[in-house]
Formats: structure tokens, sequence, C-alpha cells
């Protein structure tokens, strides 16, 4: 057994959090197996595409939010903090010497 591999298929990758619905709320009257409205029926090759392209995105979005947070965090160079203080003082002191200038 391999793992990191659907136990029930190995050619597929694993799914997290991935167990069987309908044994576990099969019992309900209001849970419904057939005929659901909306069930889309996946072969294998489909299914193996899109776990793959969903942990691309996953991958993509945990590397952009790492990013962020380092941005974030830093506090010296050339963040965005620091520009945005930048053009602030900038403004205010352009204007200050206007004022200055012309009163």
């Amino acid at each position: 057994f391999d793992s990191g591999r659907n136990p029930n298929n190995p050619a597929l990758p694993e799914l997290k959090d991935d167990y069987d619905w309908d044994a576990r709320f099969g019992s309900d009257p209001d849970w419904i197996t057939d005929n659901v409205p909306g069930k889309v029926v996946l072969n294998d090759v489909e299914l193996a595409a899109q776990v793959t392209s969903l942990g691309k995105l996953e991958e993509k979005w945990r590397k952009e939010r790492l990013a962020r947070d380092y941005d974030d965090a830093r506090i010296l160079g050339w963040t965005e903090m620091a520009e945005t203080y930048n053009g602030r003082f900038a403004m205010f002191f352009l204007v200050v010497g206007l004022l200055t200038e012309y009163w």
C-alpha cells in the first residue's frame, strides 16, 4: 500500500476527509441517493484530473497566502506600507511647503 494514494483505487491520489456519506447518513429518511438533482458522475480519469487541478490551485493559493503573510510581517525595506507612508508624507509636506510659500 503506497501512502498518499486512494485505498479504493491506487491509481488515484488520496482524497482528504473522504468517507462514505451514504453509509453514515443512509438511515436518515431525508437522505436521498437516487436521482439527486445536480449530481455529476465522473469517471476515474476525470476525477483524477479534477483532484490534480484542485491540488495545483491549493498549492498556488497557499504560496500566495504565504507571500502575502511574509510581506505583511516585514517592517523594513521596500514594503507596501512603506510606499504608502512615503506617499502620504510627500503629499503632506508638499501641501505644507505650498502653504508656507503662499501664506
